[in-house]
């Protein structure tokens, strides 16, 4: 930082170099606001100068503006994701790990991530969850297998404390889960297998989950994108397939505990449904027109 004495007092100006010094560092401007952010916490808190914590409060604001100005690095994402197919390219590369995994040798760590991978993709395929639920999911709690070989979710969402789930699962998904728990051993064996195991991780088959991340992490190195892209993803076919419901079935798919909760998700949801309700209208509008030429 500059040897200049307007940066050892806390003042609009400062915020703004600041701000100046992270972008050269090519840092974002949603990241420079919440370092801001955390500043004009430190100073009220602190019982810092009111004008000098107004002026890193109107810095900080700035780049609020400023971040909203710039295209998130989810769209690209999720752009990408919708070019490659979508859902449809999510579960080919399901169909991929597994394919990796018989060339695989048997019982290999190696051959056990993969697996894990094509589980965590195809159930996301059902039921976008966070990553942090994920990696908790216990078997015979959360993720249920009955003797009729159907598996079935349920489960209370870490952040809000709502519960949710996707209820009994797609055959194709029962399959690759039923993969995943056997790991080579025959497939008579599944139910014994599964009731080895109740109650401990669903991924690492053992009583500790994996850290809250790592869900993501794998997704993300399968995809090239982490795993809450896929709620994105997800509420983005639902706005496009029935955008006049689309709000309600979002918060219920996705599991928000409030409407305010997918409030981006509503907006686009009702600005899809405007247009196409002015659409509809402007067609019938155009078809009287015609009729009293």
């Amino acid at each position: 930082m500059p040897d200049d004495p307007a940066f050892l007092v806390p003042s609009y100006f400062l915020g703004i170099q600041l701000g100046t010094l992270l972008g050269d560092r090519e840092i974002r401007p949603v990241t420079i606001a919440n370092y801001l952010q955390g500043l004009v916490s430190l100073m009220r808190h602190g019982g810092g100068d009111p004008v000098a914590l107004e002026g890193i409060r109107s810095a900080q604001q700035h780049y609020v503006r400023l971040a909203r100005r710039v295209p998130k690095f989810k769209v690209t994402r999720i752009r990408s994701l919708m070019e490659n197919g979508g859902f449809g390219y999510i579960l080919q590369r399901v169909t991929d790990c597994q394919r990796d995994a018989n060339a695989l040798p048997r019982y290999s760590a190696l051959r056990f991530r993969v697996l894990q991978a094509a589980a965590i993709l195809v159930l996301m395929a059902n039921k976008p969850a966070r990553t942090g639920d994920v990696a908790h999911w216990r078997l015979g709690h959360e993720l249920t297998r009955d003797a009729n070989d159907v598996w079935s979710l349920r489960w209370t969402q870490m952040k809000t404390g709502h519960e949710t789930g996707a209820g009994e699962l797609w055959p194709e998904t029962c399959q690759v889960l039923d993969r995943l728990l056997l790991q080579d051993k025959p497939a008579r064996l599944a139910q014994l297998v599964y009731t080895q195991l109740r109650g401990k991780n669903w991924l690492t088959h053992h009583p500790s989950p994996p850290a809250d991340t790592w869900p993501s992490m794998l997704v993300c190195e399968i995809l090239g994108a982490p795993l809450h892209d896929l709620r994105t993803l997800s509420a983005d076919y639902i706005r496009r397939y029935d955008p006049a419901n689309a709000p309600g079935v979002i918060q219920s798919h996705l599991g928000h505990r409030s409407t305010r909760a997918g409030e981006e998700y509503r907006a686009l949801a009702e600005g899809d449904a405007a247009a196409e309700s002015w659409r509809s209208l402007r067609g019938t509008l155009e078809a009287i027109r015609r009729s009293k030429a």
